[in-house]
């Protein structure tokens, strides 16, 4: 038994677990960063995506301000923008479209920018009555439609923006039921408008049209394949494949559309290829690389598919 524990932790560190799904590896490609303020480096690494090979990552300097650094996908620093919000006090996730625009969301504060950290657009606090202000957003997402959506944790709901930020609604409420969230995790956008976020603390991952129609759930608590410890992160290949960053599992998962379990890969610890707080996971459309923001490792990590 111990043997074969050994081996499956091995399997997991260095590469991918494969379902009956398909039979495919990520194998550890490298990183980046350090712990610190500086260019590169990461103090409290919150949130990442990928866009057109690059690589956007979200981190808070304590005392300081909220920022914005943009990577090549080799990990070499292209620019650094800083928060718009100085009440804000942390970073939350990021998302980019296909034009370059960047969405983040801090504390209760969501604002866009173009590529070069121009402030477009802002939204929060008195701006989105009739519903009360952002609370603590985790993570932003945008939809092929130009539709934004913000996964806010504690109040276990998405709320919907038009591309102008006008409000158009919220998906979910507090409760394990169908479409709902016990805390939302992180949210993402399929190529066909499908919203998928995770259920935090209710260990699952939930589906949603691109009207915000509940469509299904799947996952449970545990270790094995399929089910989850606290998930956080997720994204969505341009051939619709999901990647969930297990926060206390730490690991990422790969899932089809529909929720069948094709492979995992990563193990606790600090060695190449380990996690300690996987808590976001950004993947290039074709699927073949898959970046994971490793939160108190300080770094980012590159994972490339094996045929």
């Amino acid at each position: 038994m111990r043997a074969m524990m050994a081996l499956v932790a091995g399997l997991l560190t260095m590469g991918c677990v494969a379902g009956p799904a398909a039979a495919e590896s990520y194998v550890y490609a490298g990183q980046w960063g350090t712990q610190g303020t500086g260019p590169g480096q990461f103090s409290v690494i919150s949130g990442i995506a990928w866009e057109a090979g690059r690589v956007y990552v979200t981190d808070m300097v304590p005392l300081l301000a909220e920022r914005v650094q943009v990577f090549d996908a080799g990990g070499a620093l292209i620019s650094e923008g800083k928060d718009w919000d100085e009440e804000s006090g942390a970073t939350g996730g990021v998302d980019v479209d296909a034009a370059g625009a960047i969405y983040t969301s801090v504390v209760d504060v969501f604002t866009k920018t173009d590529a070069a950290f121009t402030l477009l657009l802002r939204r929060g606090r008195e701006d989105l009555s009739p519903l009360p202000a952002l609370f603590r957003p985790t993570d932003v997402a945008v939809a092929p439609s130009g539709e934004i959506l913000i996964a806010e944790m504690a109040e276990h709901r998405i709320t919907r923006l038009s591309p102008a930020g006008d409000l158009l609604g919220t998906i979910g409420s507090q409760g394990a039921g169908d479409g709902q969230f016990d805390f939302v995790g992180g949210v993402a956008v399929a190529p066909d408008g499908s919203i998928y976020a995770t259920d935090h603390l209710g260990n699952r991952v939930l589906r949603f049209s691109a009207s915000g129609q509940f469509l299904s759930a799947w996952g449970a608590t545990g270790t094995e394949p399929g089910r989850f410890t606290n998930p956080r992160g997720i994204d969505v290949d341009g051939a619709g494949n999901v990647y969930v960053a297990d926060w206390i599992g730490r690991r990422v998962q790969k899932f089809t559309a529909d929720g069948a379990f094709i492979c995992a890969f990563g193990a606790p610890g600090s060695a190449d290829g380990q996690f300690n707080g996987p808590v976001d996971v950004a993947v290039a459309a074709d699927g073949g690389t898959v970046y994971v923001a490793d939160l108190l490792n300080y770094r980012v990590q590159r994972f490339d598919r094996q045929p």
